[in-house]
């Protein structure tokens, strides 16, 4: 694209190619904010089955509201040329830090791969498999130079270009799009059953991730070679060794990449969450907030996990002033009013002791209820103790900005499926999501990525709202200012 304006967007540079046309940073004359604008080829917007894709693309990308997954703000058709309107975000790709700096530490690597996992499988939880997952669709942001500090890296997975719906899937997003001839996927991370004309599911994304892993610890991808010998080693060829590619790797990851890799799809890792825990694993790391330092010394075990609060007998406010409740029907105890100075009489011993009796029966009601949900629940079953949110930093005086809303959620350890949703005060919300908590994770943190536009200066307020494994809700905020 040679001109400088398109519909409402003003071309400011180009950000890159792939096959199917051109990304641009731009500028929104109607919403005034800068975004990222992928424009399909003028010779390609004609072809049906371009133009298919394409459209494709954006539905299943649309579908999915999930921190690490780059969302769409609007798509459409300008004189002749299909477009796709994207938050713009800044960082360099996986691909091109690995090329410029060699093999990353391996807690920063497992933090890229768990991030990128979240973001696979809430595209899985909507039935869509991804099929391109390669370092270049992976954004890092929070990075400085060659320091990736795996508490404040935050990934974004980009392309969803050739994502398609799992089997099973109907409609008309469920036909074949990938075009006669066409290799489905990135000859160097693609799935060996994908090579035999197999649709994939899931475990194919895991496959690509593992040998993504692979790159991160030593900055080469598993197999190198031309096109033929791609195919044949991914076909036959056992998966690498990290510790042997690259001195000083534990050994540990050598049976999470071979997992991972697994010639067979019912070997692997059933799922993407599972392959990252795996990974962390090997440091050490019980939860995907859990950093982990890595210097030449060795490695700095993390802290252990503290033991889960009792719950209060009352909503309690945390540091951050968010108030949470625990569940429906809490029970709570009034205390007694004092009594106005003068007022003090004889009264019979027997009114003290009914209301002594009073306090003491009510306590033990209260006792009776808690021990009566502690014996009916399961001592395997993931329980959701507390939460709190806060923004990930204060967007202070700015304007056209996104605020990462984080909400931590305090768990009894055990393994299992949490399910969520964001409210906004805005009055938009989220889908309702899930994220995997693994066995022995105490904390985990769910994401809202809220971009604000406009001039004004007001609070804004999100509310995470915890519907399963048991009801939990906690609500924080920040202000906007841009004046």
């Amino acid at each position: 694209m040679t001109q400088e304006a398109f519909g409402p967007y003003r071309i400011d540079r180009l950000l890159g190619r792939g096959g199917m046309g051109e990304v641009y940073r731009a500028h929104d004359s109607v919403t005034d904010r800068v975004v990222a604008l992928k424009v399909l080829r003028a010779n390609l917007s004609a072809d049906e089955e371009y133009a298919a894709r394409f459209r494709r693309e954006c539905r299943s990308a649309a579908r999915i509201n999930e921190a690490h997954v780059v969302p769409i703000h609007g798509f459409g058709e300008i004189d002749g040329q299909l477009y796709l309107d994207m938050r713009l975000v800044e960082g360099v790709d996986l691909g091109a830090w690995l090329r410029e700096y060699g093999p990353m530490p391996p807690d920063a690597a497992v933090a890229v791969i768990g991030q990128v996992a979240q973001a696979l499988d809430a595209a899985h939880h909507h039935g869509l498999v991804h099929r391109d997952v390669k370092p270049s669709n992976m954004m890092l942001s929070n990075t400085d130079g060659s320091v990736v500090d795996p508490s404040t890296v935050f990934v974004s997975l980009l392309d969803f270009g050739i994502a398609r719906p799992r089997t099973g899937a109907v409609g008309p997003e469920a036909a074949v799009l990938t075009r006669k001839g066409a290799l489905p996927g990135s000859p160097s991370y693609i799935a060996p059953e994908r090579l035999d004309g197999v649709e994939g599911d899931p475990r194919s994304d895991v496959y690509s991730l593992a040998c993504v892993l692979y790159e991160a610890l030593t900055a080469g991808p598993p197999f190198t070679g031309d096109l033929p010998a791609l195919m044949g080693a991914h076909l036959h060829r056992p998966p690498p060794q990290p510790s042997t590619g690259r001195p000083g790797v534990p050994a540990g990851f050598d049976a999470v990449v071979a997992t991972g890799m697994a010639k067979d799809p019912g070997e692997r890792y059933p799922t993407v969450g599972e392959l990252a825990a795996s990974a962390r694993s090997v440091l050490g790391i019980t939860s995907p907030d859990t950093a982990v330092t890595v210097a030449a010394g060795g490695r700095r075990p993390p802290p252990p996990a503290p033991a889960p609060a009792p719950a209060p007998a009352q909503p309690p406010a945390g540091a951050d002033g968010v108030t949470v409740r625990f569940g429906p029907g809490v029970a709570t105890t009034s205390p007694t009013p004092p009594q106005p100075p003068g007022t003090r009489t004889r009264a019979p011993r027997r009114r003290a002791r009914r209301s002594l009796g009073g306090v003491l029966g009510t306590v033990l009601v209260i006792v009776a209820a808690v021990l009566f949900y502690l014996l009916q629940r399961q001592p395997d079953e993931l329980a959701v103790l507390e939460a709190a949110v806060a923004p990930a930093a204060e967007p202070g005086p700015a304007c056209d900005v996104t605020v990462d809303v984080v909400g931590k959620v305090q768990t009894n350890g055990r393994a299992g499926t949490i399910t969520y949703q964001w409210f906004r005060s805005d009055g938009e919300s989220t889908a309702m999501l899930t994220q995997t908590v693994p066995d022995g994770t105490s904390t985990s943190d769910v994401h809202l990525l809220w971009t604000l536009s406009g001039t004004g200066r007001y609070a804004a307020t999100a509310t995470l709202r915890v519907l399963a494994p048991n009801p939990v809700e906690a609500a924080g905020g920040f202000t906007y200012d841009c004046r």
